[in-house]
């Protein structure tokens, strides 16, 4: 199954049955996952999200608005097979107890595409995290042994991408890069270029290269 076969089940199916059925076939293999659902109202909880990875979707921007209790309801934004849904999510209160955070109900009851005005916003998101988890990545420290192009000796380093310009060669004194990080074949000894490429080159072999955010590597 995938989100396209949900959505058409969905039309004479609820949620409820579904899963139900689907667990039938899961439970030949032991692979059952025990969303827990009543009808389409589902609620948010680690099986939920296993089974939206089953499936090849995923669900994690919520929109939210309040009413004048100051519930929690609005939009739950999914994304599957490069295209975005929406459903509609409302906080309730716990079951088990008013001491216990609120529930999160997802309903299923429609499912709608997005529109653009959500997009938009859940792409800015993306790209504002992405940039964080590079800007993370640039604060670290990276360790490694450098051969000094200035008296050919190799010399430990540590070095932090966002802090240090340069590092110290332990033999001779002479200020110079850390190309072991850098993805290139040069050994430029101190260049105010190389330490962009450095910078560069972590955040791609970091998996973190974005073309949106960064232009081709």
């Amino acid at each position: 199954m995938n989100f396209t076969d949900l959505l058409k089940e969905l039309k004479t199916k609820t949620f409820q049955e579904i899963i139900e059925e689907y667990n039938e076939e899961a439970e030949k293999r032991n692979e059952e996952i025990f969303v827990e659902c009543i009808e389409n109202e589902v609620y948010e909880d680690e099986d939920l999200y296993v089974f939206f990875n089953e499936i090849g979707a995923k669900m994690d921007n919520f929109f939210v608005e309040n009413d004048i209790d100051g519930h929690d309801f609005g939009k739950a934004i999914i994304f599957a097979e490069d295209e975005y849904y929406k459903v509609r999510f409302e906080n309730r209160e716990n079951r088990f107890g008013d001491y216990l955070p609120d529930e999160t109900m997802i309903f299923f009851d429609k499912v709608e595409k997005a529109e653009q005005c959500y997009i938009d916003v859940i792409e800015r998101r993306i790209l504002e995290d992405i940039k964080r988890k590079q800007e993370e990545l640039l604060l670290e420290e990276f360790n490694g042994t450098e051969l000094c192009p200035w008296c050919g000796m190799e010399t430990d380093f540590r070095f932090k991408p966002m802090i240090d310009k340069d590092i110290i060669c332990e033999k001779c004194g002479k200020h110079i890069m850390p190309c072991s990080l850098c993805d290139s074949d040069r050994q430029c000894g101190c260049d105010n270029n190389c330490q962009k490429t450095i910078k560069e080159s972590l955040i791609y072999f970091n998996g973190l290269w974005d073309k949106r955010l960064n232009g081709d590597y």
